[in-house]
């Protein structure tokens, strides 16, 4: 089974790449973020470290992690972000080698890891090959602007809290350029797709 790791920069684009290839490759997609949602939901035990280490105030009224205060807390943090990471890494790649084992069982060809601190999170699993989705610094701040309503400091902040665009480009096996047409960005996937079947 080839294990395709998904990953990118935040607001690159990588889940529009990560939805193609799930909806209209039909490859099965295992979602870090997904799991990360379910391992962290009202009762689990993640939710409740989470509120032992950061406080009450993580959750909100309906019992749900508040993850707009959470975000802005550990993103302006590395001692809270890494105190984070270490309540949410290990179960969030349980449940993804869980996931693995299944669909190896099944006899599955091929499945992407979709994660987005593949290079951050020094998490030991091994991949056949790393696709990194990139932009432009310039688009990538806009998009991040837009999509989370950030003004331009908090948005370069969330960008500068993770590893260079570039320094993840020397690591990758795969690159797929998002600043042009949705087309050019679906036709260097079916590309990478082909490249790994030859």
């Amino acid at each position: 089974m080839y294990k395709l790791g998904l990953t990118g920069g935040i607001a690159t684009g990588k889940s529009t790449v990560s939805k193609y290839l799930q909806e209209e490759k039909g490859l099965p997609v295992i979602d870090a973020d997904l799991i990360a949602y379910q391992i962290t939901a009202d009762g689990q035990p993640a939710l409740k470290e989470i509120v032992r280490a950061f406080g009450p105030g993580m959750v909100s009224f309906d019992g749900q992690l508040n993850r707009k205060k959470l975000g802005a807390l550990v993103f302006n943090d590395n001692d809270a972000r890494e105190k984070l990471n270490q309540i949410t890494h290990p179960r969030v790649y349980a449940e993804f080698e869980r996931q693995l084992a299944e669909l190896e069982s099944q006899g599955v060809p091929l499945v992407v890891l979709d994660i987005p601190l593949l290079f951050e999170s020094n998490q030991g699993m091994a991949y056949d090959g790393v696709a990194l989705v990139t932009i432009d610094e310039k688009t990538q701040l806009k998009r991040l602007m837009n999509r989370n309503q950030l003004d331009e400091p908090e948005a370069w902040h969330r960008i500068h809290a993770q590893m260079p665009l570039a320094k993840k480009q020397a690591m990758a096996d795969f690159l797929i350029d998002n600043s042009s047409t949705l087309e050019h960005t679906y036709a260097q996937v079916d590309e990478l797709l082909e490249a790994i079947k030859s």
